[in-house]
């Protein structure tokens, strides 16, 4: 079958440091570094993913030929 050629990783929630703007996980930690108040939404849960954690795992993925579903 054509999919045993794909690797599928579902994530949520990236956070880090990126070239163009700020993103939720950045504005929360510098307004804490700031001691500033952080509001945020109380009824969703999620797993936050550190962009260059999330982009080595990708090339480890790569280089070892991974195939199927990683979560």
């Amino acid at each position: 079958m054509v999919r045993k050629l794909y690797c599928i990783i579902r994530t949520s929630a990236i956070y880090g440091y990126g070239v163009d703007k700020k993103n939720f996980g950045i504005i929360v930690l510098e307004k804490l570094m700031r001691s500033e108040e952080v509001r945020a939404f109380g009824d969703q849960f999620v797993s936050s993913t550190y962009n260059k954690v999330l982009a080595k795992a990708l090339l480890d993925i790569a280089e070892r030929n991974i195939r199927g579903f990683c979560m």
